[in-house]
């Protein structure tokens, strides 16, 4: 009995010290990781997480490419190294053994059949019963075989140039991109202002058109998409319907008063919060107690953490007004139907409620008359307004630049 206790406590004893030196490697394992980044029980956990993830993660991506049925076997275990995975249980292949088996490789060839879409086995490269990266290579060929099969289309184009004033404008340039690797093509217009391209191949085709004396416009650069398979609106070439693309003749441009400062092409205008109005001289772009623009605006104050319930926005011009317009090309100002003021009042929980304000507008003011065209962007956050505008001191309502 007492040689038992004996056994029994020298077991124990042992037992304990084994434990004691493995603590003593973990100790000296973590130490040997940064003597400052380990040295609290918490970021000994926060280590023993990320170690934990990185197992899970590699265990998930493990079981991604594993077969989805397994062999009705006892062993589950599988062998790993550098470049091939070993699945369980799996006889090698040989010449008298080519029957298909459950789980292993052949499950792999048969799902790489299922994603190609196509009678004809991807070659799994398992002769040895053995999962290889030439598998998965495989299998990810395939898809691409298939996209392509789906995504490469005849590509036809049939499109037309024109002017602001509808007339064809023959000579243009056209320049056809089909991929970033493919070289561009390029066509001219003709008398009639058409174009077109045949003979190649692609699923998407962007399009260009110039010319020197013209302006861009919004429609001078096109996107399209060929493959009815994956696109939800595809595009269908018509002879008979072309695409139209439009540009904008130059004409006589004008010397012109900016909002431009330094490098910057706006004027920024700080306002108070507080409704107290501010003037802007337009012409010699300063902020002051003097100018032709008067802005004042009521807005929280963020700093002491007022509650935004609504906010307000106000210019005049006292001599003068504004016409709104949303034209590309804001190069004439309208001769009459200006109105003194624009206010703008925003409340939570209404309709028209925003954070942001943008306008465009033609403005005219003093005498002898002067036009121009002013951008607005102000937001509630912001304590001011941005103003970019141009102005012809010289009276007229020509607003084209030189």
């Amino acid at each position: 009995m007492r040689a038992s206790a004996s056994l029994t406590l020298t077991t124990i004893t042992a037992g304990s010290s084994t434990a004691t030196s493995k603590h003593l490697q973990y100790d000296r394992f973590i130490s040997s990781l940064g003597p400052n980044y380990f040295q609290t029980s918490s970021m000994r956990s926060r280590f023993l997480l990320v170690l934990f993830g990185v197992l899970a993660t590699g265990l998930l991506l493990l079981t991604m490419f594993w077969p989805l049925e397994t062999a009705p076997a006892v062993n589950q275990s599988a062998e790993v190294s550098t470049n091939k995975l070993v699945a369980p249980n799996v006889p090698p292949a040989g010449p008298d053994n080519r029957q298909l088996q459950k789980g292993g490789p052949q499950v792999l060839d048969q799902r790489a059949r299922q994603l190609s879409n196509t009678e004809t086995p991807v070659n799994p490269a398992v002769a040895d019963g053995r999962i290889t990266l030439s598998t998965l290579s495989n299998v990810i060929k395939a898809g691409e075989d298939r996209y392509l099969e789906k995504a490469i289309r005849p590509i036809e184009f049939y499109g037309r140039v024109i002017d602001e004033k509808a007339e064809p404008i023959e000579g243009a340039d056209v320049q056809f991109s089909r991929t970033y690797t493919a070289p561009p093509v390029s066509k001219k217009s003709d008398s009639n202002g058409q174009f077109f391209l045949t003979g190649t191949t692609g699923r998407y085709l962007s399009v260009e058109v110039s010319k020197p004396g013209y302006y861009a416009t919004r429609s001078n650069k096109m996107s399209f998409d060929y493959s009815p398979e994956l696109a939800f609106s595809y595009h269908r070439p018509d002879p008979n319907n072309p695409v139209v693309f439009e540009l904008r003749k130059k004409g006589q441009g004008a010397e012109l008063i900016t909002s431009q400062y330094g490098m910057s092409p706006e004027l920024k205008v700080q306002v108070p919060r507080d409704d107290t109005p501010v003037m802007v001289d337009l012409l010699d772009r300063k902020v002051g107690q003097n100018g032709h623009l008067q802005i004042r605006q009521s807005k929280p104050d963020f700093s002491k953490n007022e509650e935004v319930k609504e906010w307000s926005f106000r210019m005049t011009i006292p001599d003068g007004g504004f016409v709104e317009h949303n034209d590309e090309f804001p190069f004439e100002a309208p001769e009459s139907g200006y109105q003194s003021t624009v206010s703008f009042l925003f409340k939570t929980g209404e309709t028209n409620w925003t954070t942001i304000l943008k306008k465009q507008y033609y403005i005219a003011f003093g005498q002898p008359r002067r036009f121009g065209w002013l951008s607005l962007d102000t937001e509630i956050i912001t304590g001011g307004a941005r103003l970019q505008y141009s102005i012809n001191p010289a009276g007229s309502r020509n607003l084209e630049p030189k």
